[in-house]
């Protein structure tokens, strides 16, 4: 998903921002796949879930301390 990756983040990815996973999984899946790229079958239940193509979400939510962010 970036322009110009060094060769540390193409093999580990350990630098993934949050916003380059979700261009990922757009791009990738049914209608949106434009890129050519499988779709992760991780991926594939989650958007079952969300119907990112059906309904129009106006914020992304994410949960890293489940305690402090409920």
């Amino acid at each position: 998903m970036r322009t110009n990756p060094s060769a540390a983040c193409l093999e580990c990815g350990h630098d993934l921002e949050f916003k380059e996973y979700v261009k990922y999984v757009i791009l990738t899946l049914g209608r949106h796949n434009i890129s050519g790229a499988v779709p992760d079958g991780h991926f594939v239940e989650q958007t079952k879930l969300v119907k990112p193509c059906d309904v129009r979400y106006n914020f992304i939510g994410k949960l890293e301390k489940f305690i402090t962010d409920i």
